[in-house]
């Protein structure tokens, strides 16, 4: 979430500022703000977004994996069978659905490999 967020703020420094600010709390009043912003300005509601086929939202699958990661980098935890697969079905789908959705909603494209562009062409 953090390029996507960071591709809305045109301000280098404020968006590297605001990038900074996301929280890692469920309930954090800022991440309801940051959520907001991509909804209204990227087109994209991080809250409701699901995956195909998926009865999770995708932030609570972010939040997860996010748990699950810590656990294992920070105790030694053993991963759970399938979290590496989820792990990277999740980066698919934020990479695939939502950041082409939130640059084609500011005015921009993506190329191969997602590269951003912003020529009409």
């Amino acid at each position: 979430m953090k390029p996507i967020l960071h591709g809305l703020v045109s301000e280098e420094s404020l968006a590297s500022f605001i990038v900074g600010l996301i929280p890692e709390r469920r309930n954090d009043p800022l991440k309801k703000l940051l959520f907001e912003i991509l909804k209204r300005y990227g087109g994209v509601d991080v809250s409701a977004f699901k995956r195909a086929g998926q009865n999770r939202t995708l932030w609570e699958e972010i939040s997860k994996i996010n748990s699950s990661r810590n656990k294992v980098v920070h105790e030694a935890a053993k991963a759970e069978p399938g979290e590496a697969e989820l792990a990277i079905d999740v980066a698919k789908a934020v990479l695939r659905e939502l950041f082409p959705s939130v640059i084609s909603k500011t005015g921009l494209h993506t190329h191969e490999r997602l590269w951003v562009c912003g020529k009409k062409h």
